[in-house]
C-alpha cells in the first residue's frame, strides 16, 4: 500500500502519535476493494451485480456508504507497514484519531503505546521464604476416602427420597410456560441435600418414589444470572431411580482388589506420589515468588492498554474453557461468590502480575545478555518433560509455541535470579 509519514512525536505520556497520509488514488484503490467484497450483502433493487459500478451502489446507498471499510482498510494497513519500517515495538490496542479524507486522500493520526522501558532493581539470588511441602496423614486418609467413593456401589432403595438419598432424575425448566436454556437434563445423578441446584429445587423432590413426575415450583436467586435472576419458575421432575452409595472398606483386600497391593504399600505409594505433586506446586510458587520479588523491586510504568489487552485475552480464554464445559461466565461467578466485576478486577491484577514478568524477565535477559542456546535448550526439554510428564519429543514439536518460548526465557532467567541450591533444597 502507497502511504507517507508526515509527522512522528511524543506526548507527555510517552505515546507516539503517528499521522499518516494514504494518497486519494491509492485510497480509491481500497473503495474498490470494500465495494467488491461489499456486493454479494447489498440491497440493491433492480441492479445487477455482475455488472453494476461502484458509482451505481453510491447512488443508491450513498456517496460515503464504502468509505468507513476502506478508511479502516487503510489505517490498519498503512500502520502495520509504518511499524515495521520504523522497528517500532508497541503494545495494547492503536487509537486512531483525526481520520478523515480530503481531495489529497485519507489521513489519519494512530495514538500508540511503545513496549515499556524497565530500571532494574535487585534481581540476583532472591530468597522466598516458603514453607516446605510436607504430606500428612489426613491428606493420605483423605485421598484413601475419595478412591473409596470412587469405588462406591448403588443400592437401590424400593421407598421415597430423602435428604441424604442420591437420586437419578430428568428435568426441565420453565419460567412463564416456556422452557429456558440450560434448564434441562437427563438420567442426571444428583445427591439430595448437597445443594447443587438452586434453593428448593432438592427439597421439593424430598419424598418422590421411583417412576413418579412432579412440577416443583422455585425462585431463582436475585444473585443469578440476569435472564432469570429473581425470576419464579417450576422444574418438571420424573424420578427413575432412589438409591445410597455403599463404600468398601478400605482394607488390605481393598488394596488388593483394586491396587493389587497390601493397604501398608498402598499407603506409602500415596505418600510418594503425594509429595512429588506437592514438590511440583512448590517449585512453581518458589519460581514465581522470585520472579515477583525481583519484579517488585523494578520500576516500571505499565501502558494502561497493555493491561487491558492481556486481561481481555486471559478472561476470553477463560471464557472458551467455561464453555467446553458448558459453564457460563454468569454461572461461573455465582459458584465462587464473585461479582462479574470482581472477576474482571482479579484478571486485571493477574494481567499486571503476568505483565510485569515478562519485563523484568526482558531486562534482565539485555542487562544480563542471556542467549538461549542448543545446550540449554536441550537442558530445558528434558526438565519441562520431566515436569510435564510428557515425552521429549513431544516437548520440541511445540517449541514454536510463544507459550514455550515464554518458558524457555523464563527457565533462562531463574537461573540469575533463583540459585539452582534453593531448588534443590
Amino acid at each position: 500500500m502507497e502511504w507517507k509519514i508526515e509527522n512522528r512525536v511524543r506526548n507527555a505520556k510517552g505515546q507516539v502519535l503517528l499521522q499518516l497520509h494514504v494518497p486519494a488514488a491509492e485510497f480509491s484503490k481500497q473503495l474498490e476493494l470494500a465495494f467488491t467484497e461489499a456486493l454479494p450483502e447489498l440491497d440493491l433493487p433492480g441492479a445487477d451485480k455482475k455488472t453494476v459500478t461502484r458509482a451505481q451502489a453510491e447512488a443508491v446507498l450513498g456517496a460515503q456508504y464504502f468509505y468507513p471499510a476502506a478508511a479502516q482498510r487503510c489505517c490498519q494497513q498503512a500502520l502495520q507497514e509504518a511499524l515495521e519500517q520504523l522497528e517500532l515495538e508497541t503494545v495494547g490496542y492503536p487509537a486512531f484519531s483525526s481520520c478523515g479524507t480530503d481531495p489529497t486522500g485519507l489521513r489519519f493520526t494512530a495514538v500508540l503505546d511503545l513496549y515499556p522501558q524497565a530500571t532494574l532493581g535487585e534481581y540476583k539470588d532472591m530468597r522466598p521464604q516458603l514453607d516446605k511441602p510436607a504430606v500428612t496423614e489426613e491428606e493420605v486418609e483423605q485421598t484413601l476416602e475419595l478412591f473409596a467413593a470412587r469405588a462406591a456401589e448403588e443400592k437401590t432403595l424400593d421407598r421415597p427420597a430423602a435428604l441424604g438419598d442420591s437420586v437419578r432424575l430428568d428435568l426441565e425448566g420453565f419460567a412463564d410456560g416456556r422452557a429456558f436454556a440450560g434448564g434441562k437434563a437427563e438420567d442426571y445423578p444428583l445427591e439430595l441435600g448437597s445443594h447443587t441446584f438452586i434453593p428448593g429445587l432438592e427439597e421439593g423432590i424430598v419424598g418422590m418414589s421411583a417412576g413418579e413426575e412432579r412440577d416443583v415450583p422455585v425462585t431463582f436467586p436475585q444473585n443469578y444470572s440476569p435472564e432469570l435472576a429473581g425470576r419464579d419458575a417450576v422444574f418438571h421432575v420424573k424420578l427413575h431411580k432412589v438409591y445410597e452409595k455403599v463404600e468398601p472398606q478400605v482394607d488390605d483386600a481393598f488394596a488388593q482388589t483394586y491396587f493389587e497391593c497390601s493397604l501398608a504399600e498402598l499407603r506409602e505409594s500415596l505418600r510418594t506420589h503425594l509429595l512429588a505433586d506437592k514438590q511440583a506446586q512448590y517449585l512453581s510458587a518458589l519460581e514465581d515468588a522470585a520472579l515477583n520479588m525481583a519484579a517488585d523491586n523494578m520500576q516500571v510504568e505499565l501502558p494502561e492498554s497493555m493491561i487491558q489487552q492481556e486481561a481481555d485475552q486471559q478472561s476470553g480464554q477463560m471464557e472458551s474453557r467455561l464453555a467446553a464445559k458448558g459453564i457460563t461466565l454468569e454461572q461461573y461467578c455465582q459458584s465462587s461468590g464473585l461479582s462479574e466485576e470482581e472477576y474482571r478486577e482479579t484478571a486485571r491484577k493477574s494481567a499486571v502480575m503476568k505483565l510485569r514478568q515478562d519485563v523484568l524477565m526482558r531486562a534482565v535477559q539485555q542487562a544480563e545478555g542471556l542467549i538461549i542456546d542448543s545446550a540449554f535448550r536441550r537442558r530445558a526439554v528434558k526438565e519441562i518433560a520431566l515436569r510435564y510428564d510428557t515425552t521429549e519429543e513431544s516437548v520440541e514439536k511445540s517449541m514454536k509455541n510463544p507459550l514455550m518460548q515464554r518458558e524457555l526465557l523464563r527457565m533462562r532467567v531463574l537461573e540469575v535470579i533463583l540459585p539452582r541450591r534453593e531448588k534443590a533444597e
